[in-house]
């Protein structure tokens, strides 16, 4: 049974509600669903006893945010600052199924991206013994997507804050920090604009849609279990560093 809730069917905390769906859903003989769940077995070394509050040898990071507040270029940034590793949700292992799942109802579509997350966080488990992780999104994204295309479409409303909607699954590694990208939404889709990246459908949803971008935002926000700091973007590169830098002190006094 997929462990969703109160009508947020495409929301999950647990690795074992994904597995779940996958092998059990309606789409679970589905030939791309049987090549993810391939992958997935490749890829996640099973480990028992997670501690998703352990202590970390190094930092974690998050950047988060609408696309084209300037994620990549800060991670960028900040990875170098730190001599770390950047992280990368989906893995690369999953990128070939990417276009397809795209396609696919919500509950499939976030499945995918929910396995991602197990994946790439595992692999970050590793790294931190040894280097700062700094990652460009997590499940911030993947539920605050998933809670904004099922308030748009199911007739829900954004529950408060403090809902169990927003908790962080208690088996996926935390971010010692969540860094959120705050940008105008004239300057962020103008940049988005000039953009020679991709334009998916939430993207172009974003630009025209004030319902999902707002229940995006408010989902952003609400998510808790992992500290959060707003970075206001809408200044020059450099001084929206600055910021990062500043909101990351504590972090490397510890």
């Amino acid at each position: 049974m997929t462990e969703t809730c109160r009508g947020f069917s495409s929301v999950y905390h647990s690795l074992d509600a994904i597995l779940a769906y996958l092998k059990n859903g309606e789409f679970a003989q589905m030939p791309e669903v049987q090549k993810l769940l391939a992958i997935f077995s490749d890829n996640y070394p099973e480990r028992s006893g997670l501690d998703s509050d352990v202590l970390h040898s190094h930092p974690f990071i998050v950047f988060e945010g609408l696309d084209g507040a300037g994620k990549t270029t800060n991670v960028k940034k900040l990875t170098e600052f730190l001599q770390g590793q950047t992280v990368s949700t989906p893995p690369n292992c999953m990128l070939p199924l990417r276009d397809h799942f795209n396609q696919q109802p919500a509950a499939l579509k976030r499945a995918y991206y929910g396995l991602g997350n197990y994946i790439a966080g595992r692999h970050v488990e590793t790294l931190l013994n040894s280097h700062a992780v700094i990652m460009d999104r997590f499940w911030h994204s993947t539920a605050a997507y998933a809670i904004a295309e099922e308030v748009k479409t199911g007739c829900l409303q954004l529950p408060q804050e403090g809902d169990p909607l927003y908790r962080w699954p208690s088996d996926l590694v935390k971010p010692d920090l969540v860094l959120f990208l705050e940008l105008d939404e004239s300057a962020r889709s103008s940049r988005h604009r000039c953009r020679n990246t991709t334009n998916t459908e939430e993207e172009q949803q974003l630009l025209w849609d004030n319902l999902y971008r707002e229940s995006t935002i408010g989902a952003y926000r609400r998510i808790a279990g992992v500290p959060l700091i707003a970075i206001n973007a809408s200044m020059n590169e450099s001084k929206v560093f600055e910021q990062v830098q500043q909101a990351i002190q504590q972090l490397l006094t510890c």
